[in-house]
Parts: C-alpha cells; sequence; structure tokens
C-alpha cells in the first residue's frame, strides 16, 4: 500500500516555483533530512522587502494598464515558437464567430525572481505577467516566427524589472487593492492565459 500526496497552492500566495519549493521542503522533510542554510533564509524573507518599490516621484502609466480593472470592469526562440502555435491555433478556432478585428492578449505568467535577484529558493508569490496584444485576424495569418518575436519582445529584463516594482508599488500605495488583477483587460472569450510548470523539477 502507498500513499499519493498531492499539493495545491492559492495563486494570491505562492506562484508554481513557489509551490516547487514547498513540495521540495516537504519532500525532504518526509525524508528526515535537514533544511540548508540557504532554505531556512529564503523561506524566511520578509514579503514587503523582495520587492523594491520604486521612490515617491513615480506615478502610476501604461506599464500597469493590463493590469488595472477599469471601472464597470466585471471582476494573468522553441518556447517562443511553441507559445505562437498555441496563440494562433486557438485564435483561429475563435474564427469566424467572432469579430476578426476584435482584441486578443496573450497574458504570460512570469517568475521574476531573476529579474529582482530574488533567491530562486524564495517560495513566496513573486510572478508578474507579460502581455502581448494583437486582434484575431492578425494572429490568425501571421508567420509564427513573427509572433514568436513579438513575445520574446515583452521578456526585456530592465521592462520586467520596471514593471514589476511599479505594480508592487501600486499595491503598497493602495488602501483597496481590488481595482488591481493580471488579468484586468484579458477577455476569456479572445484573449489566452498561460502559465507554465516547464522549469519545476517537482523532486
Amino acid at each position: 500500500m502507498g500513499l499519493i500526496l498531492t499539493s495545491v497552492g492559492e495563486h494570491s500566495i505562492m506562484d508554481v516555483t513557489g509551490q516547487d519549493r514547498v513540495i521540495h521542503l516537504l519532500s525532504k522533510t518526509c525524508r528526515n533530512e535537514l533544511f540548508s542554510d540557504e532554505e531556512l533564509s529564503s523561506g524566511n524573507l520578509a514579503p514587503l522587502d523582495i520587492i523594491p518599490f520604486l521612490d515617491d516621484s513615480y506615478i502610476r502609466g501604461d506599464e500597469l494598464s493590463h493590469q488595472i480593472i477599469k471601472p464597470g470592469r466585471v471582476s494573468q526562440v522553441h518556447v517562443g515558437l511553441l507559445l505562437a502555435f498555441m496563440w494562433e491555433s486557438i485564435t483561429r478556432t475563435r474564427l469566424p464567430p467572432s469579430d476578426p478585428t476584435s482584441e486578443t492578449t496573450f497574458a504570460r505568467a512570469i517568475d521574476v525572481r531573476r529579474f529582482l535577484n530574488v533567491p530562486s529558493t524564495y517560495s513566496g508569490l513573486i510572478q508578474n505577467m507579460a502581455y502581448n496584444d494583437s486582434t484575431l485576424q492578425q494572429i490568425s495569418d501571421q508567420l509564427l516566427g513573427c509572433i514568436a518575436s513579438q513575445l520574446r519582445q515583452e521578456i526585456d529584463p530592465p521592462k520586467i524589472e520596471f514593471r514589476t516594482r511599479a505594480l508592487a508599488t501600486e499595491l503598497h500605495r493602495s488602501r483597496d487593492k481590488s481595482h488591481v488583477s493580471c488579468t484586468a483587460t484579458v477577455s476569456p472569450s479572445t484573449s489566452v492565459s498561460f502559465s507554465s510548470w516547464a522549469k519545476v523539477n517537482l523532486c
């Protein structure tokens, strides 16, 4: 007789990488292995010190346009080609019933630890999203290489670092945080939200 132990993590508390770290630590505990000094230190980092806030001169701009819920709205090279193929294939299945000029967004979850010098062993929530906008017709007609190139352009370290710090600053300054959402402008009927476990070891 054996035991199958499953794990689930709430997205407002941890991201995929963080869940991987928790599973790893749980696995070590089950084997009576001691945690390393790095695991202990990174596992106890103060959340407010992880992402440096921007200074008081910062004014919210377009870098958060995909993550601010608008008033009245009801309440995230081979890899690039694969994602482009997914976006294009899903988009083509939505035509012709949908208006070909409708906007479509590809929202991809990004682990920002490496962009902010946060230990890879940190188990808390520290992710952002990369967004690409187009129309259904444009994505349906474009070459995969062109779409993949557009997707790669959004994975720009300085841009991701700034957008992540801007998002953290906005949340820190706001008493009511309900106006912020990783999928604030992502329409389920025309867009795609994507996250991957490809870099998670699960051991």
